[in-house]
């Protein structure tokens, strides 16, 4: 689809008006502030579109969004994340929820065990975070520390964290088969024997009778 952008007011002028020089120059004034106020409102428009932010605007978009969470060193994917579901963590800010899906988009897959779910102190609680992109060191707990801080309630306890370091790699699979056909040939030999050729056939019959006289 065709934008301002694509467009000459003085194209769409008439043949009539073309040939007013005064008419002219006031179209392509016109134009050229109708243009600049198009590309002005693309930029406002790119701020509600935060995977084409640059990251320095990015920032100021994350305070203006009141990111409870937000580091300028994160990585810029984070970031986007994190001003993404800024809406809906202030929803639901002071629930476990919150807690697990903040430190989820961060550190890694988290959940949380409440105090009654493992015979803990009354309104206490504890978390479980499986980290594949951050490590354990101190920096690292003192940060996912603030970021509980910023979402759980007023009345709740942190009671222990447990990170569990994972890794992520990829596995290659092979395969071969092999076929083969073995053929013995055996040397040539007669199966069949066929012979021709004319048969005759013969028969004889020979009779004797012997008669004895006696004397009378």
């Amino acid at each position: 689809m065709n934008s301002l952008m694509d467009y000459s007011i003085t194209d769409l002028l008439p043949d009539s008006l073309t040939k007013d020089a005064f008419l002219v120059a006031l179209a392509e004034a016109v134009e050229i502030e109708l243009k600049e106020l198009y590309r002005e409102a693309e930029m406002i428009s790119n701020f509600y579109d935060v995977n084409r932010l640059p990251e320095i605007l990015l920032n100021f978009v994350a305070h203006q969004k009141h990111v409870d969470f937000y580091d300028n060193a994160l990585p810029i994917e984070t970031k986007r994340r994190l001003v993404k579901e800024s809406p809906y963590l202030h929803r639901i800010k002071g629930t476990p929820r919150a807690i697990e899906k903040a430190a989820s988009t961060i550190f890694g897959r988290s959940k949380i065990d409440e105090w009654f779910d493992y015979n803990g102190d009354p309104f206490c609680f504890r978390i479980s975070v499986e980290s594949d992109k951050h490590g354990a060191s101190e920096a690292e707990l003192i940060s996912l520390d603030k970021l509980i801080n910023a979402y759980k309630n007023v009345r709740s306890h942190l009671d222990k964290i447990s990170i569990y370091l994972a890794s992520q790699g990829g596995m290659n699979f092979a395969g071969c088969a092999l076929a083969g056909e073995h053929t013995i040939i055996y040397p040539w030999s007669t199966t069949k024997l066929e012979g021709k050729g004319n048969m005759r056939f013969g028969a004889g019959y020979q009779s004797m009778e012997t008669t004895i006289i006696y004397p009378a």
